[in-house]
């Protein structure tokens, strides 16, 4: 997968053990897929908990680990690392939620949170994503996706999102003199997860919000998480980069992180063929 736009030889979003919508296989496991992949390198991003108080709209603790089992994380992600030093390169990291535009805000608990752990965190696998918008969630469901506007089409939820991340790219995060602002961009276009479900009204629209978007994360030196999760979905069967954006990406000279998004050690490296013949015809 060698172009130069595109980190080589990591699988840089994965889940683990800790994560209450994943398999709860053991985090192990996912290391040694990892090996039997042959990557030389894979970062383990699980959800950073919500703050005390913020409502779970697919239940309690269903979008991310409780608060009392971050540090439990942190000690065996470093544990494994140490273990499997001699066969792979694990970073450990963490995929943190901008909630300023839900539920009424909550960013500086995020932000006092990634404070505490920020010495413990590999930067460049710490992962910036949106999955909540007013007192909705992007992905959980159709249903809940057009919850966010009832009676408008998709567009309203897909021009919230943007404009949401558009926000938290806005937004300072620094804290005394640290920049906590994660490094990459998670899974850009998420709410085309169900996009064959729920197609756009005026997908132009959309598209033009999308690449004026790039080109703020191209100015900010950001990554993007080249995500092959919504290949796997049902109602989506494309990347969460797809043309024409994946290619306004690389014309922008934006780095691109592969990311499996795996919730189970199986889909680790998932997809890495499919990257790597989208990049060599781009």
């Amino acid at each position: 997968m060698d172009h130069p736009l595109l980190a080589p030889g990591i699988d840089g979003h994965t889940h683990t053990s800790f994560c209450p919508h994943g398999d709860r296989q053991p985090t192990r496991r996912y290391l040694e897929r990892a090996v039997e992949c042959d990557l030389p390198r894979l970062a383990i991003t699980e959800h950073l908990p919500l703050p005390d108080g913020f409502h779970d709209p697919m239940g309690p603790f269903q979008c991310a680990m409780p608060p009392a089992d971050l540090l439990p994380y942190l000690d065996e992600a470093e544990q494994l690392r140490a273990e499997f030093a001699d066969h792979l390169e694990v970073l450990v990291g963490a995929e943190v939620d901008w909630l300023g535009s839900a539920q009424g805000g909550w960013h500086e608990a995020t932000l006092a949170q990634l404070d505490s752990i920020w010495d413990r965190l590999a930067p460049e696998a710490t992962l910036l994503s949106v999955h909540f918008i007013g007192g909705t969630i992007v992905d959980g469901n159709p249903d809940l996706s057009l919850a966010y506007a009832p009676g408008e089409p998709p567009d309203a939820y897909h021009l919230a999102y943007y404009d949401a991340l558009d926000a938290a790219l806005r937004t300072s995060w620094t804290v005394g003199r640290r920049d906590l602002r994660p490094r990459r961009i998670g899974h850009l276009t998420l709410p085309r997860k169900f996009i064959r479900a729920l197609p756009l009204a005026e997908p132009e629209r959309v598209e033009e919000r999308v690449l004026r978007l790039l080109e703020r994360i191209a100015a900010e030196g950001l990554q993007l998480d080249y995500n092959t999760a919504g290949l796997d979905k049902e109602q989506c069967g494309e990347t969460y980069l797809p043309a024409p954006y994946l290619q306004h990406a690389l014309d922008l000279g934006i780095e691109l992180v592969h990311g499996s998004d795996a919730h189970a050690p199986e889909r680790v490296g998932n997809h890495r063929d499919v990257v790597a013949q989208t990049l060599r015809d781009a």
